[in-house]
């Protein structure tokens, strides 16, 4: 959950709730590629979800108990310079404080510019899935571990 930016209230999902009607959002690990195993995460979920409110019969796994998290709980992991970005932990992987997260390499000469590590112990919620990281761009979310 997250206090609304300019951009959400124009969101279809935005204006339900103003109106009280429930709204739902679905999100997967990846939007700039095609993620076959996410998808079929968000799949078996919608699937999961409408069985659970008794609108299709299907018969799936039971999943795991939602949390809400606020927006204010997740600690952000900064890029330090810009350059080539190799993602070395991905969303939903459990990491440990001082891990390794990714590394920045200078695009011109390859150089080791940074390794992104973990500050915290918690759970990735959010990982940068781009070639190229700009420097001060948030390429992780973390949940900490006393909110998981």
């Amino acid at each position: 959950m997250h206090n609304p930016r300019p951009f959400d209230t124009t969101t279809l999902n935005y204006n339900w709730q103003i109106w009280e009607t429930d709204a739902f959002s679905i999100y997967t690990t990846s939007t700039g590629a095609v993620d076959k195993q996410s998808a079929k995460q968000a799949v078996d979920a919608v699937l999961n979800f409408l069985s659970k409110q008794g609108i299709i019969h299907y018969q799936g796994y039971e999943g795991y108990i939602s949390r809400v998290v606020e927006s204010k709980d997740f600690v952000d992991v900064r890029a330090e310079y810009a350059g080539f970005f190799e993602q070395c932990m991905k969303v939903g992987e459990i990491v440990e404080e001082g891990e390794t997260l990714a590394t920045i390499s200078d695009p011109y000469t390859a150089e080791l510019l940074q390794v992104v590590r973990a500050p915290i112990s918690g759970i990735v919620a959010f990982a940068h899935n781009e070639t190229m990281a700009y420097q001060n761009t948030a390429v992780y979310k973390l949940i900490p571990d006393d909110r998981i």
